[in-house]
């Protein structure tokens, strides 16, 4: 059963990011997402370095980004064959500095203290087992003095809860599924064009507050994808700051931090971003408890 979800997981996301391709916005999110330099990490951290892309869905794009930064050789690891289908034509400048396998993130098929760097970014809390194994699993692939970035939904939080009665409803009314799953910006936009006729027609006023182009640039094609990820994916396991830190500092890692990134956004989540960068304020906390976790520990030499 555990499998069978996790395949369905996977094949869901590959169906998202096969629709990215035609949203130049999303294709440019998705491979910013692990822009390192962005991110925090000095410039030149990768040179040399070979790396594990745990996780790398249908683009790797932090295999490519690693690759950019001079990276020596990098591993691009998913569950199935899907990966074999686009993440070749977009490592396509790196041919021989980098290798796709099929595998599963909490057991893998390398020794350990094997990779001076890995990145799991956004998925372990999609896996069927306990997430720190995952963690645990990844981490003994680190050789002393490498680096693990980690990132995944923190728990706590209006939004979890939100999205948690909104997933299971997906699962459950069949009328409402299919409605998420032909959601489209164009939707999104009849409805506003509706909505503002009938504020107009029935006296309201207030129907032209926002401007069609104004609308359409906050609630795009690139959101659409966003709100199928939410709840297309049948499992989202969060997981607490304190739980995370605690674990990585248990596999041995030291100078644990958190690192503060978030993707510029041209749709309406733009208006999120002091969120993120301010987590700890009580509006955040309110509605994402502990946030998007972003978590870099190192392991030193012994």
């Amino acid at each position: 059963m555990k499998k069978e979800i996790e395949s369905h997981t996977r094949s869901i996301f590959h169906k998202i990011h096969s629709e990215q391709l035609a949203v130049p916005s999303q294709m440019e999110r998705t491979f910013r997402q692990t822009d390192f330099e962005a991110i925090g990490f000095d410039k030149g951290y990768f040179n040399g370095k070979t790396c594990l892309e745990a996780g790398c869905g249908s683009f790797a794009p932090a295999t490519y980004n690693m690759l950019r930064n001079g990276a020596s050789f990098v591993y691009a690891i998913d569950l199935n064959e899907s990966i074999f289908e686009h993440a070749p034509n977009m490592l396509n400048p790196y041919e021989g500095q980098y290798e796709l396998r099929c595998g599963n993130v909490l057991d893998l098929d390398f020794p350990d203290n094997h990779f001076d760097f890995v990145i799991s970014d956004g998925v372990l809390h999609h896996c069927t087992g306990d997430v720190m194994r995952g963690v645990r699993e990844l981490s003994r692939l680190v050789k002393p003095g490498g680096g693990i970035y980690l990132t995944m939904l923190g728990r706590g939080g209006l939004m979890e809860d939100f999205m948690n009665t909104l997933r299971s409803r997906y699962q459950e009314d069949l009328e409402f599924k299919d409605l998420i799953d032909s959601l489209n910006a164009e939707k999104f936009k009849d409805g506003f064009s509706w909505l503002q006729r009938s504020l107009q027609n029935n006296g309201h006023g207030g129907g032209d507050i926002i401007s069609e182009e104004i609308f359409s640039e906050l609630f795009d094609e690139d959101l659409v994808l966003t709100i199928k990820d939410r709840l297309q994916s049948p499992l989202y396991d969060r997981t607490s700051l304190s739980d995370l830190a605690q674990e990585l500092t248990s596999c041995g890692f030291i100078n644990i931090n958190r690192k503060v990134f978030y993707n510029h956004f041209p749709n309406i989540r733009r208006y999120l971003a002091p969120l993120y960068f301010d987590i700890n304020h009580p509006f955040a906390k309110l509605l994402y408890g502990d946030g998007n976790l972003q978590i870099f520990g190192e392991k030193p030499f012994i």
